[in-house]
């Protein structure tokens, strides 16, 4: 009789808060955290969704929001709020 052995590995991967990037730097999101129906709907309605790639364009240094582009679309402005809650790679 023959056992199978399954090797199993897994890798840490570092998320970080968008709220935490630079203008220049491109990430993906990955993962949302505090979410309530109410924050989901946001992000569904720009179409940024898990694995969404986006490059940061600028930051502001008053109220912390962000200004990004991601798949061919306009730049869009994301609040302080929105930033902290999502989770890049």
């Amino acid at each position: 009789m023959e056992i199978l052995r399954l090797k199993m590995e897994f890798a840490w991967i570092a998320y970080h808060k968008l709220s935490n990037c630079f203008a220049g730097e491109k990430v993906k999101i990955a993962a949302v955290i505090h979410t309530s129906t109410e924050f989901l709907k946001f992000p569904n309605s720009q179409k940024i969704r898990l694995g969404t790639k986006i490059k940061i364009r600028s930051v502001d240094s008053f109220d912390g929001s962000i200004l990004i582009t991601y798949d061919n679309r306009p730049q869009e402005t994301l609040n302080h709020t929105v930033c902290e809650r999502l989770f890049v790679e």
